[in-house]
């Protein structure tokens, strides 16, 4: 059992893989901090962790801006790995020293979706 969706998304447990500690999710976001899909990509990052998955987030467009936003994105969640592109980062001029973020491109997207299990996309 999965356990309950969070508030507000409406038929996540359908999403998230059965609990195991070898599943792995993979969430794009391309939205901004303020946009409700953020919001639920995040949401669903964290429940998808509590429930035993490792997630794997991919921040691209105005998506990284959330590395701006103190407590904004999981970084104390070990079961989360948090990836932004580089040059979204360079575009937006958002600050490229944030501990705990790796800083990628294309290839390191492809490889996350070879690595995952399941994938989503909130653009």
């Amino acid at each position: 059992m999965v356990g309950k969706a969070p508030t507000g998304l409406p038929g996540t447990a359908a999403i998230l893989p059965a609990v195991s500690t070898d599943r792995r999710l993979g969430i794009l976001i391309a939205r901004p901090p303020s946009s409700p899909r953020c919001r639920a990509a995040l949401a669903l990052a964290r429940a998808a962790s509590a429930a035993g998955v490792r997630v794997d987030l991919f921040l691209t467009a105005e998506a990284v801006d959330l590395l701006a936003a103190p407590g904004a994105l999981p970084r104390e969640d070990t079961r989360i790995a948090v990836a932004v592109c580089s040059r979204s980062v360079a575009r937006r001029g958002v600050p490229a020293d944030v501990a705990g973020v790796d800083y990628a491109g294309q290839p390191q997207l492809a490889g996350m979706l070879s690595r995952c299990d399941r994938f989503v996309s909130f653009c």
